[in-house]
């Protein structure tokens, strides 16, 4: 199954819509305008000379070259998409690399599916309507799907009713396949504090924190009263989440019973005592 069945059938599609980016390759170019393959949709979309760049260019091979990748905004779409007509000039600097970006893991994606198909024994359309779909339905984009299987184990692909038979051989492969993004948070904290149990304080804190996320969250101390705060994960969303529930544990150990002079301060910030009494 080439790249192009793969992405129609995976999205029920058959042609593009008037507003959709797509990626494409510069296959012919003339005076008038320029020719482009679609690699989604296998079909030739048309981009006249006034829709390649900002001014219409002198020498339109200035602009673009045959076999260039270039990402277009499609315009026009007729006879089931028989007839094309796209633009490149109206495509912003912010869309081009996001569409690249989706691109480059949808690719990912389709090489995925040919080795599982192999694995499973199973045709690609199968794996598509089992699997495939489900994927595209419930996840921002096939491949975060494919992470979060990574990240989270076989109970993804029992939520995704997918043939129970299959989600051994699917999360092992995809295991081995996949290095899930990390991303980290780093934090100065600095605690001062003339309780007389400061330093069990302190360090009761730092425990409770890492509770909160065995093996995310890690302290280092730099010399007294600043520590270094490490948050790692695959999910920043989540890490900033973590983060606000480290504060608050932080203030609530810290603060909690200590009637003497205390400050915390995260990058600057100072970190109130909660309410109630101390």
């Amino acid at each position: 199954m080439e790249f192009h069945e793969f992405y129609m059938r995976l999205y029920g599609k058959s042609a593009p819509r008037v507003g959709e980016l797509c990626v494409g390759v510069v296959t012919e170019i003339r005076d008038v305008g320029v020719y482009a393959n679609l690699v989604e949709y296998g079909k030739i979309a048309y981009i006249p000379i006034r829709e390649v760049a900002a001014s219409i260019p002198r020498h339109i091979r200035d602009v673009v070259r045959e076999g260039q990748q270039v990402v277009c905004k499609i315009q026009r779409v007729k006879m089931g998409g028989e007839i094309i007509n796209a633009s490149l000039r109206r495509v912003t600097d912010p869309e081009r690399q996001r569409k690249i970006a989706e691109f480059k893991k949808l690719r990912r994606v389709y090489e995925i599916f040919k080795r599982l198909s192999e694995k499973l024994k199973v045709s690609m359309d199968e794996l598509i309507e089992k699997f495939g779909k489900p994927l595209v339905e419930r996840s921002p984009h096939p491949y975060d799907g494919l992470e979060a299987v990574v990240r989270h184990g076989k109970d993804v692909l029992k939520e995704l009713d997918v043939p129970p038979e299959w989600h051994d051989a699917i999360y092992e492969f995809l295991k081995s396949s996949i290095k899930v993004t990390e991303y980290e948070i780093k934090k100065e904290v600095k605690i001062w504090t003339l309780a007389p149990d400061a330093i069990v304080r302190i360090k009761r804190a730092f425990a409770e924190t890492e509770k909160l996320a065995p093996g995310r969250v890690r302290w280092h101390y730099v010399s007294a009263p600043r520590y270094e705060l490490h948050l790692r994960g695959p999910d920043i969303e989540e890490l900033r989440n973590l983060f606000e529930r480290i504060k608050e544990t932080l203030a609530r150990v810290i603060y909690e019973g200590n009637k003497m002079p205390t400050r915390i301060e995260i990058d600057g910030e100072v970190i109130r005592p909660p309410r109630g009494p101390r």
